[in-house]
């Protein structure tokens, strides 16, 4: 990925080894993974169909089905629009 560059810091949106470590067996990412899989596929639609839905890129559905993106607020919000269901429901 590009770095975006901003005034006078260069951003970069490339996970580190480190973020990745830290985020790849927590349960709890785990279980919002297999919960938002189960969601999309009872909808039958695809990771593609659900990103563009959802305003999401499908390599971010993915990781977040794999449990290896800590999700963010906003991101979590779009999912579930995308899956039409409130956020809560991906959390049961």
């Amino acid at each position: 990925m590009q770095p975006i560059n901003h005034t006078d810091r260069v951003w970069s949106f490339t996970p580190c080894a480190a973020t990745l470590a830290a985020v790849k067996d927590d349960p709890d990412l785990l279980a919002l993974g297999r919960e938002a899989r189960r969601l999309r596929e009872a909808r039958d639609l695809t990771q593609e169909e659900l990103a563009d839905r959802a305003g999401l890129h499908p390599n971010y559905i993915g990781r977040i089905e794999r449990g290896e993106s800590n999700v963010g607020v906003k991101a979590l919000f779009k999912l579930a629009r995308g899956l039409g269901v409130s956020p809560a429901a991906l959390f049961e």
